[in-house]
């Protein structure tokens, strides 16, 4: 008969209880998003509002980069918000304060770029989440909100569509 020992049951434990935590946190929204009825419209009023920024027909996607859900998602959005950052048609908020991203190469000067660390103190939770925002004639056409279980696919569907 092989004995197991309580120290290494309580490892084994620990060590999935980590796991299903992890997995748990790149796999879903720790919270839920009640947007707004016109989405577009608040977004445009707030740029508009907060960073003097009228959002027109010129502009075609928002990416939004925060530090919320998954961490290694954010990570690899931030590299691909960097390789997009000279976009003229494209607006960058980010929310993340460097806790778990290298903040480093937004220090840079971009009048695209815009560092707001208040809004998540604003009713527009749709910008509360790590995400691209797609518009076509002054309507959100398209959201990908950045998931684990399908990010490849996303960033494939995302550096495909101009």
């Amino acid at each position: 008969m092989k004995k197991v020992s309580l120290h290494s049951g309580c490892l084994n434990l620990i060590t999935s209880i980590l796991f299903a935590v992890i997995i748990y946190s790149c796999t879903s929204n720790t919270k839920t998003n009640i947007y707004v009825k016109d989405d577009y419209r608040a977004i445009s009023n707030y740029l508009l509002q907060t960073h003097k920024i009228n959002l027109n027909d010129s502009i075609d996607k928002l990416f939004v980069l925060t530090e919320n859900g998954c961490h290694s998602c954010n990570k690899k959005f931030s590299d691909f918000v960097l390789e997009n950052i000279y976009n003229d048609k494209s607006i960058f908020i980010i929310t993340a304060t460097g806790d778990q991203i290298d903040m480093t190469p937004f220090e840079i000067k971009h009048n695209n770029v815009l560092k707001d660390r208040n809004i998540t103190d604003t009713a527009l939770s749709i910008l509360n989440e790590t995400k691209i925002i797609y518009f076509k004639n002054n309507k959100i056409d398209t959201i990908i909100t950045l998931n684990a279980l399908q990010l490849e696919k996303q960033f494939e569907i995302i550096h495909n569509r101009k």
